[in-house]
C-alpha cells in the first residue's frame, strides 16, 4: 500500500541517493496527501532497508510513542499504573491493531492527536510557554497527517480557552497571546510550505474524491437527507 499512496519517484530517489534526494524529489514532484507518514516510512527504509522490516519498525515506533503519550495524557485523571493499563488496553485492542497495520498514516494521526491534547491540557490556555510551543508543533504534525485536523481539535481548543477566560478574565491575556502567536508561527513554518507548494494537486484530489462520493452515494446530489445518513452508514464499511 505504500507504493500505492506514495510516488515511486520518491522511493527511487531514496534508493539511489538517500533521504535528502527523496525529500528534494518529493518537493519538486508535487503531492496531494500530507507527507508525515511517508517520510517516517522512508526514514525507516533508510535505516532498515526496503523490506518488510522497515514497515514493522515504523509501525512499532509510532505505536509505542502513541501509547506513551496516551499514558501521559491519562495520568491527568488516573494513577500511573491504572493509566498504563488503560493506554495499553486501548492500543492493543483488536480494532486498534488492525487499524494501525492497514493504515499507517492514521497511526501517525493518532499519535499527533494525543500529543496535541496533552499539550493543550498542560499549556494552561497558553500560559505555560513551553507546552504552548509544543502545542504549535503538535498542530503542525497533525496538519502534516490530515488536512481536516483543525475540524476535529478546534472544539476542545475553544472549550479550554473559553473556560480559562471565564476563570481568569483578562489576567495574563497579553502573555498568553504572545505565546499563542509564537506557537502559531512555529507550526506554520512546519506545515504551510507543503500546502502552499502542493495546493493544486490537493485541490484536484479533493475534487476527484467529492465527485466520486457524489456519484457513489448520492446519485450526483450530496445535499440530501438520504446522502447525509448514507455517509454515516458508509463509515462502518
Amino acid at each position: 500500500s505504500f507504493f500505492l499512496y506514495h510516488p515511486t519517484a520518491v522511493v527511487g530517489a531514496l534508493h539511489d541517493e538517500g533521504l535528502r534526494a527523496a525529500a528534494r524529489t518529493f518537493w519538486e514532484t508535487g503531492y496531494a496527501k500530507p507527507p508525515l507518514s511517508m517520510f517516517g516510512t522512508l526514514a525507516a527504509m533508510l535505516v532498515c532497508g526496503e523490506g518488510r522490516i522497515a514497515w514493522r519498525v515504523d509501525n512499532l515506533v509510532v505505536a509505542l510513542g502513541a501509547i506513551w503519550l496516551l499514558w501521559r495524557l491519562l495520568r491527568r485523571w488516573m494513577v500511573p499504573p491504572l493509566a498504563a493499563v488503560f493506554a495499553a488496553g486501548l492500543a492493543l485492542a483488536p480494532y486498534s491493531l488492525q487499524f494501525g497495520r492497514l493504515e499507517l498514516a492514521e497511526l501517525y494521526l493518532w499519535a499527533a492527536t494525543i500529543l496535541y491534547l496533552l499539550a493543550l491540557l498542560r499549556c494552561d490556555a497558553f500560559r505555560a510557554r513551553g507546552w504552548t510551543l509544543l502545542l504549535g508543533v503538535a498542530f503542525a504534525l497533525g496538519m502534516l497527517c490530515k488536512l481536516s485536523f483543525p475540524l476535529v481539535l478546534g472544539p476542545p481548543t475553544l472549550w479550554v480557552l473559553v473556560a480559562a477566560l471565564r476563570r481568569d478574565g483578562r489576567n495574563g491575556l497579553l502573555a498568553r497571546g504572545c505565546n499563542a502567536l509564537a506557537a502559531g508561527a512555529i507550526g506554520a513554518c512546519l506545515f504551510v510550505p507543503f500546502y502552499a507548494k502542493n495546493w493544486k494537486p490537493i485541490r484536484g484530489h479533493f475534487q476527484n474524491q467529492f465527485g466520486w462520493l457524489a456519484a457513489e452515494y448520492t446519485h450526483g446530489d450530496p445535499f440530501t437527507s438520504a446522502s447525509f445518513f448514507r455517509y454515516f452508514h458508509s463509515l462502518s464499511d
